[in-house]
Formats: structure tokens, sequence, C-alpha cells
């Protein structure tokens, strides 16, 4: 048989194991005979749209509504939980197409396709979750659904929207974003350089340093190229597209990542904004950042490639020189993360801020040789999530600790952690514990954790068409959340009850810091 049609093959068993699936979500549904008003998914979709509004009730899974094909996807499916559909409309009754989010405390955050309108999850547990919507040519959405099994409908109507065209030029008329590619052609990187947000007020110095590929955050979503997801190409003058909240006047901020490169105010419902900008003013606000390798024994390290990347990005840098140094330049402010692939050597998991125009010099850092932990849980679950961070006293001065996530299996966490002294903080719904370790003195293995009732740490953000980043961390280190804010959410956490440092930056002002007593009843922390 040859290659085409092994993968004929391939592709039909595919499809039939799909349709199974399907099948199997769908069965709750299957006994319910059909109603007059509610006819069978794979009925004609009906011509008119929903009234307006949004609509968040328990109803039967058929529905006029649902044409099939169904995009499903599962989260956990038994019979003790629903089915969550319905539709999802522009302002002026059209079906939408784009992508769904669920998310609730205790349960994962899952995603499904709108298609035609339409959008599904089954496996849902009942309970209060936050329903989020990424549309082209449409405001980001959420809306709370009360879900209640076996099925709760939720129809959402998207409220009106303008669209603005952001253009970015050099004084002679070049495309700025191709010709700052020329010009410091290590800076580039999938969707450009620069990006655009917009907010009702004017910014002043730069938004908090991101640890994403673009800043995130103000009024409405700016789209860059969206080759990629199957969109047309922009003209080469074309940063990309930001759908704003209908009359109001906004300032468009010119961004190269989290530094501000210029200001405009656009009026309500204006289409185009166009900045010329110099390419110099540009590249003078990427960073540059210099260091030098040692192995344990303090010998430089030569050949070995170093980078910094945001969280969403990887591989690229530069190998260092026969005495271990290297200097990475044309840099994006940001935070960005520390990646030096060694074969058994490793640095310490940290972050840097690079702020536009920096020029840091690191000095010298150790890799070290990592260890192996390995965590045994009691009373871990399905919920149970662990992250690990490098704890102050084996970090430079410079350095960020960043908390990595754990993989937890089977009640169990095994961790490769460079050495020094690190916190691992465990949490499930309801129960939580915090853990010390240090690689040089490490006790016997699996090191047992037993997990306690935790306080309740209830979060809620208040930005809405804002910006900023918060940190939440024990004193002596352990972080128990760091997120970029935006928008208008709510999150809660089991922490050991004590005292924590908070630190948040809002817009373009800096860092402020609080301590935050959560006893075992629980506290609550709204950002700002």
């Amino acid at each position: 048989m040859n290659r085409a049609s092994w993968l004929a093959v391939l592709a039909i068993v595919l499809a039939i194991a799909d349709g199974a699936l399907f099948l199997a979500w769908a069965q709750p549904t299957a006994a319910l005979a059909p109603h007059a008003e509610d006819p069978l998914p794979n009925a004609a979709p009906a011509a008119a749209p929903p009234a307006a509004g949004d609509v968040a009730t328990p109803a039967p899974a058929r529905s006029a509504d649902l044409a099939m094909p169904m995009p499903v996807t599962r989260i956990s499916a038994t019979a003790d939980t629903a089915i969550v559909f319905g539709t999802v409309r522009l302002a002026d009754g059209t079906p939408a197409n784009g992508h769904a989010w669920l998310s609730g405390d205790g349960a994962p955050k899952s995603g499904a396709s709108i298609t035609a309108g339409t959008f599904l999850f089954a496996g849902v547990p009942p309970g209060r979750f936050t329903f989020r919507t990424r549309i082209e040519q449409a405001m980001p959405t959420e809306r709370d659904v009360e879900v209640v099994a076996p099925r709760t409908r939720l129809d959402v109507q998207l409220d009106a929207a303008w669209l603005l065209t952001v253009n970015a030029v050099t004084p002679e008329g070049l495309p700025l974003q191709e010709a700052l590619a020329k010009a410091a052609p290590n800076a580039s990187t999938f969707g450009g350089v620069l990006t655009a947000l917009a907010f009702a007020e004017p910014i002043r110095g730069d938004l908090p340093p991101t640890a994403l590929r673009q800043a995130t955050g103000g009024l409405g979503e700016f789209r860059g190229d969206d080759r990629m997801r199957g969109g047309s190409a922009l003209p080469k003058q074309t940063l990309g597209v930001l759908t704003l909240p209908p009359d109001r006047p906004a300032h468009v901020a010119l961004l190269l990542r989290s530094a501000v490169v210029a200001t405009q105010l656009v009026a309500a419902g204006q289409t185009e904004v166009v900045f010329t900008v110099p390419v110099a003013d540009v590249t003078a606000r990427l960073g540059k950042v210099r260091l030098r390798l040692l192995d344990p024994t303090g010998n430089p390290l030569p050949k070995v490639q170093v980078a910094l990347n945001d969280q969403q990005s990887g591989g690229g840098g530069k190998a260092t020189d026969a005495e271990g140094r290297v200097v990475l330049e044309h840099l994006r402010p940001g935070r960005l993360g520390l990646e030096v692939r060694h074969a058994s050597l490793r640095p310490p998991a940290v972050q840097i801020d690079v702020a536009g125009g920096a020029d840091l010099d690191l000095g010298d850092i150790v890799l070290l040789k990592r260890s192996t932990v390995t965590l045994r849980i009691a009373g871990a679950d399905d919920t149970t999530r662990a992250t690990s961070t490098a704890l102050a006293g084996t970090l430079p001065g410079w350095a960020r600790p960043s908390s990595n996530s754990l993989r937890v299996e089977k009640g169990e966490v095994t961790a490769w952690l460079p050495a020094g002294r690190h916190g691992i903080y465990v949490a499930t719904a309801t129960h939580c514990a915090f853990v010390e370790l240090d690689t040089t003195a490490m006790p016997a293995q699996p090191i047992q954790v037993a997990l306690e009732p935790g306080a309740p740490l209830r979060m809620r953000c208040r930005i809405g068409g804002g910006t900023g980043a918060a940190i939440v961390r024990s004193p002596r280190g352990i972080l128990v959340f760091d997120r970029e804010l935006n928008g208008n959410w709510e999150q809660s956490l089991r922490v050991p009850p004590g005292a924590y440092e908070v630190e948040v930056a809002v817009g373009s002002g800096g860092p402020q810091r609080r301590m935050l007593t959560v006893p075992i009843e629980g506290a609550e922390l709204t950002f700002p």
C-alpha cells in the first residue's frame, strides 16, 4: 500500500473515532423526545436571530439555532456534568465565527470553536463559570453563566464596535515595520515587532513589563497579521486593526512590546490612523543585555547558546565566545526569561525586566547541575496544581524569580530543579501546602506532602480598559499568583493562612507593594 493510501485509511479511522466520541458525549441528550419548538440538531438553522440581549438558562440541547456539525470540547464527562451550548451573534444579528472559553473555580479552562454562530462544551461540572469570546471584528466579550446539569443554554448577542486600521511609516513614507526589520533583524518576531493598544486616558510613560509576545489590555483588542490563522495578509504599512467600543475617542499607543513609541488621540468612528516615526526612534528603545556564563568550578563556558525570550517564544539567541561572554542586542522591552542550552547544566529559573533602551550587564551567571525531586501528595485530585519558584538568596539582584508549572500525575510530582533553594506551592480547590527544598541537602525521596485546608484568597480585577500586572508571594518568596491585569474578572485560590506580599503595577505607574494578611476564613484582594 502506498503512502497516499495509508493516509486515506488513517483519515477514515480518525473520522470514525471523532464520530464515536461525539456520540458518547452527546448521549445524555439522545433520550429526549423531539419538541415542537426545539427541533433536532441537524435541522436547518432558524432564519430570525434571537431577541436582543443574553439568555443563560437550562434548556434542552436540541435547537433550531444549533446546526450540525457541532464543535465539541470535553472537560471531564461524567453523569453529573452538563452540556453548555448556545449561539453567538454579532451586533447586527449575523452568526459569529471565532473561539469561546469557559473557566471557573475548581475546573480547568476549556475552549471550543464558534462555527456559524454556534458552540458546545461537554462534561462541564455544575457551578458558576465565565464565558469569553474572541471574534474578529467584535469586542472581546465575557458573560457569567450558572451551569446546571444536564444542559445549560447561553445565547449571546455581541456589542457594537468600530474598527480602526493602524498604519506606521517612516518620514520617507516607507513601511515602518519593514524598515525596522532591516535595521534590527534580531528583533523580528511572529506577528510583527510593533503593535498598538488604545486607552481611555493618555499614556504617560511605558506600560508595565509584559512576559507575553505583545502587551495586552486597553480598550478593545488589537489584531495583527492573521495569515497563520487563515486571515489575509495586511498591507506593508499596516500593523493591524483595533476593535474599539463605539461612540468614544481613544488614545492609541504605538508599542514596542511594553515600551510606548508614540501616541495619538483618535476620534470616535475614525477608520484609520497613521504613525510617522523615524526608524532610529524605534531602535533606540530596543534593549541590550551582556553576561558571562561559568561552570560550577568558575571556568568560562564557550559556545553555549543563550537567549532571552518571552513566555510565548523560544529559541534564537547567540553563542558565548571563548571567555563565556555574550551580548544580546535588539531586545524588545519586557519581562524576559533566561534560556541557556547546555547538555547538563542549567541557569536559575529567572526573568529579567528589560526596559526600553536598557543596556544591562548581568555579570557572571553560574550554571549548575539539576536535581530530580519527587513529591508524593496525600489528598491530590484532578484539580491539583503545583508550581516551583527559585527562592531569594540564591539569585542575583537583577533577577526576578519565575514560577514553573509542575505536572501532577497520580498524586506525584517529578521536577528537575537547578541547584539551590526552591519553594513549591501545591493546591487543589480546597487544600494546599508550601514545600521548601534545598537541592544540596535533599531529604529521602519521595518527599511526602500533606495538604491542609486552605484559606480562600478571592481576587477581583476591575481594570476595565486599562492594563497592569500583579504578583502575590509568601514572605519567603514562593509565588502563588503572577498574572497580567486587564478587563474585569474574578478568581479564587487556596493558600496557607498567613502574611503575603502583594505587588501591583497599573498603567504607566511603577509597582506598588503592600502586605496582605489571609486568615483561615479568607481574604479579598481587588486590583487596582
